[in-house]
Order: structure tokens, then sequence, then C-alpha cells
């Protein structure tokens, strides 16, 4: 484990460093038209619609490689862009 974490563990302060590499890939691909090579957790733009309107957000989604779907697809709220999780900060 990374010294300085261990050393804020020790602290009970509660922080943890977030830093991530500036090669780090940001950019969204359409869920639809260009979904991943690959299975596994991707960075994920939902938009959902119901009575309330439309509206969106992100969270972390899982993509089925064998199925070739998003696993996140549910009625109200479908992935519509996807990108790689971001690097752990340790």
């Amino acid at each position: 484990m990374n010294e300085a974490i261990q050393q804020q563990e020790t602290q009970g302060n509660g922080v943890l460093p977030c830093v991530t590499t500036s090669t780090f890939e940001r950019t969204c691909k359409n869920a639809r038209l260009d979904p991943p090579k690959e299975g596994g957790r991707y960075w994920c733009l939902i938009e959902e619609q119901n009575d309330l309107g439309k509206s969106h957000f992100q969270w972390n989604c899982s993509y089925h490689e064998i199925e070739k779907r998003w696993s996140d697809n549910h009625e109200n709220y479908n992935v519509i862009y996807w990108t790689k999780l971001a690097p752990m900060p340790f």
C-alpha cells in the first residue's frame, strides 16, 4: 500500500488523495454506434425519461461482451455514452 495512504489512514483524517494521470483518455463514445470491444466496467452517461421529464447522470456501469448489451439499460433509462474508467489514484 502507498505510504501516503497508510499515513493518512493512521492519522484517521478520512481523506484519500485522488490523482489521475494526464494521459487518461476522456473521450466518450456513442454506446449504440460504438460499444466497447470488451466486456467490463466503464464510466457511462445515462439518459433517464420519467414522468418528471428527461435527465442525465453518470455512473460506473457494465457491458456484457457476449450478450452485446449494457446491463444498466432499463425501462426508464439508457446508456448513451461511455468511456474507460479512470485509473485508481494509488
